[in-house]
């Protein structure tokens, strides 16, 4: 049976006269795959069952990111982690193992201090907070705050947490980053005031130079130039077309079946009891950038707050969580999953 195009078109709520760059902000590779993606049902999060699959020593949890077979990569606010999910089935994994850690200090040090980076010379704890991370083309890509305000620091590692590059972002985006699979475009958001409405698009990062360079080893450590792609947003979108003023995103992930997913920690309480969030997963078609449900929260910790996630290819959706208790500040990993019978997916 032969799918119409302008019938898929029509299914993600896009009707002729059509043009592929101004209403897909973002496509795959072949008709064959857009074809297939634009027929997916509909992701709905209010199927979601979760359960918690492991609870680390490690404190102040930021984000996580699948990378291949049975490896993650995990961020604390200070420290990057390489893990291991051992077992057969990715709800329920028979064992966790940290094969490797490494301190943000330890990293610092080992760029190549150039003139992008030397008024830091003897101040490099300036850069002091991992936010969430991602792992595209063999490269883990950190995103890290400076507390003076200025442009994030970009930092790439290789699978074994060696430093590839550095560079910089821009000074109007958070510090976390998110890679579509599809264009190898790095994502931010923009940083926002608290008179602000919300985010209503990502700022869109061209990474050529650092997949170019990831096998000349011999300048490994050094700068490259990450440009901001003036002309490529990424937008989101309510169902009536408005703009969408979602906010608090600690992070965002881009499945291979044409969702993105976010996740939103918002306060609500700073007291004597200590803090309490709001927690919430979003998601969006990522072709149309339109929003399509969202599902909050309730950790079993008071003060338990949402961080990054990332999308194992089985379809289970992993997010970690800051244990926020004063006594023993811990990072869990809960995994989410659809019904086995459902037609929904990831």
């Amino acid at each position: 049976m032969m799918i119409s195009f302008v019938e898929s078109l029509k299914k993600i709520g896009i009707t002729p006269p059509f043009s592929l760059n101004e209403d897909l902000q973002a496509y795959p590779n072949s008709m064959q795959e857009l074809l297939r993606i634009m027929n997916l049902p509909t992701s709905d999060l209010k199927q979601l069952s979760s359960r918690k699959v492991h609870e680390f020593t490690e404190e102040n949890a930021q984000g996580l990111t699948y990378a291949y077979r049975d490896t993650w990569f995990l961020s604390s606010e200070k420290e990057v982690f390489k893990y291991r999910f051992i077992g057969d089935n990715p709800y329920k994994p028979d064992k966790v193992i940290r094969q490797k850690r490494v301190a943000l200090s330890e990293l610092i040090k080992k760029i190549a201090l150039d003139q992008h980076l030397r008024r830091h010379v003897g101040k490099r704890e300036v850069f002091d907070h991992i936010g969430d991370i991602d792992y595209y083309n063999s490269m883990l890509f950190l995103s890290i705050r400076e507390k003076d305000g200025c442009a994030p620091l970009l930092l790439v590692l290789s699978e074994s947490l060696d430093v590839i590059c550095y560079s910089r972002l821009s000074s109007s985006v958070d510090y976390w980053c998110a890679i579509n699979p599809w264009s190898g475009v790095l994502y931010a958001a923009p940083i926002i005031c608290s008179e602000d409405k919300g985010y209503g698009y990502l700022n869109a990062f061209d990474i050529t130079g650092i997949i170019n360079n990831f096998h000349n080893r011999d300048t490994w450590g050094g700068y490259i130039e990450v440009s901001l792609m003036k002309n490529n947003k990424f937008r989101f979108y309510e169902y009536n077309n408005g703009i969408d003023t979602a906010r608090s995103f600690q992070g965002i992930t881009f499945s291979n079946n044409g969702f993105m997913y976010t996740t939103t920690a918002k306060l609500f309480y700073n007291g004597f009891w200590g803090k309490r969030w709001d927690n919430s997963m979003r998601v969006y078609n990522a072709l149309t950038g339109k929003y399509l449900g969202k599902k909050d929260f309730d950790f079993e910790g008071a003060g338990d707050e949402i961080e990054g996630l990332s999308i194992h290819p089985s379809g289970i959706i992993y997010v970690a969580v800051a244990d926020n208790d004063a006594s023993d500040d811990e990072f869990e990993i809960h995994a989410f999953k659809y019904p086995e019978k459902s037609n929904k997916v990831v």
